[in-house]
């Protein structure tokens, strides 16, 4: 700020406009329009600045004459140039704020300093950086972004904006990682009764105490409930797995109640034992065994073959054979058989025009006997004679 100046003296005469100086300075100090103040307590105008040593006033001097006096002039000039300078600036700053952060423009930013950020706390608020781009920080670490390309959120979902348990199924809330079941390690749901009508279509695990039908009774297992229409008509569908084996069921629900369980079959449950339990099948698709008696097949349908290719031997003037099936049947099964003619070339008598059809007879549900005679008229079997022979029964395991 201008301060007064009042170095050396003054010489100054009644009715005169002459100052004269000893010791002054007054052309860099003095300027055209500034007041000073003279011996006689009064301030004159400068009018022109001589020389470092006399200065003119506008007008005479009203004093006693003095020399030797002191003196001050006063850089009024000075003290109104720095208040207009100082009103300009700050018209100018206030415009520039009008123009921008009052009018609602606020300038780029950084992580460090946002655009828009509290007075204490400066690394926290919304920036700017341009782009159509809309960044919002904490701690100067960008937590989010908005865009035309849509909303980036570089940090968690917390509070009531998620799921708050593993089957939280409040409207409009977003899904954790391992509720309902996807991507979980030991918290899959637990669902107490499997033909309640409210589960949602998630992933599941029961006990064996659950209430509803389970796939295999008094067995726990996992599911997935792949499918929900809530109410009274209620179609929904689900896939469980039995604990601790193999095996994969399902079944659907229509009209608010639930079908029975079916099991989906593989390479390592197709062929295995054959169940039934009031006419549904509850075992593998196909059974087979070998023993002396032969082998056997049976069907998930219940259908049950017998083959053996056992010797007939001579009795009574026949070949003939007890044969007990390999497994046996719930009724008495049809029966088909034949000879091997080169065995029997090679072991009988006859030739092989008088030898006969074979016959079954004495047929249950486990054993069945078997005949072979010659034609009338042809040669007869002789003690000692065998041959080789196929046989079949087919009929029902269940």
């Amino acid at each position: 700020m201008p301060t007064w100046y009042s170095d050396g003296t003054v010489s100054v005469s009644n009715g005169q406009t002459t100052v004269t100086g000893v010791g002054t300075a007054w052309v860099a100090n003095a300027q055209l329009g500034q007041a000073v103040y003279l011996p006689d307590n009064r301030l004159y105008e400068i009018a022109a600045v001589v020389s470092n040593t006399q200065i003119t006033l506008t007008r005479a001097y009203q004093g006693s004459t003095q020399t030797g006096a002191v003196y001050q002039i006063l850089p009024i000039e000075g003290l109104l140039d720095e208040a207009s300078n100082a009103l300009f600036s700050a018209i100018s700053e206030m415009r520039s704020h009008n123009e921008g952060t009052l009018a609602g423009r606020f300038p780029v930013g950084t992580n460090a300093q946002p655009s828009v950020r509290g007075a204490s706390d400066g690394n926290t608020g919304v920036n700017l950086p341009g782009g159509d781009v809309l960044d919002f920080v904490t701690n100067a670490i960008r937590r989010a972004r908005l865009s035309s390309a849509g909303l980036q959120l570089d940090a968690p979902l917390i509070g009531t904006a998620v799921t708050q348990s593993n089957d939280d199924i409040t409207p409009g809330r977003v899904t954790k990682v391992g509720d309902f079941g996807p991507g979980a390690v030991n918290n899959v749901p637990f669902v107490s009764d499997l033909d309640a009508q409210d589960i949602p279509v998630e992933f599941f695990q029961f006990t064996n105490a659950a209430a509803g039908t389970l796939p295999v009774p008094g067995s726990a297992g996992f599911g997935l409930q792949l499918r929900r229409f809530g109410g009274a008509a209620e179609q929904a569908a689900q896939l469980a797995f039995k604990d601790n084996a193999s095996r994969m069921f399902f079944r659907s629900a229509f009209g608010g109640s639930y079908k029975r369980w079916f099991e989906m079959f593989h390479q390592g449950s197709a062929v295995g034992p054959v169940s039934m339990a009031s006419g549904v099948p509850t075992g593998s698709l196909v059974e087979s065994g070998t023993n002396a008696n032969g082998s056997y097949t049976r069907l998930i349908d219940g259908t049950q073959t017998c083959t053996a290719k056992p010797f007939l031997t001579y009795s009574n003037g026949v070949l003939a054979l007890a044969w007990t099936f390999p497994a046996p049947f719930v009724g008495t099964p049809a029966l088909t058989g034949n000879m091997n003619r080169s065995s029997m070339n090679a072991g009988v008598t006859p030739a092989s025009r008088d030898v006969g059809a074979m016959t079954f007879g004495s047929i249950t549900n486990t054993t069945a006997s078997v005949v072979v005679e010659t034609v009338p008229g042809g040669a007869s079997f002789q003690s000692g004679d065998t041959s080789n022979c196929f046989v079949q029964a087919v009929g029902r395991w269940a």
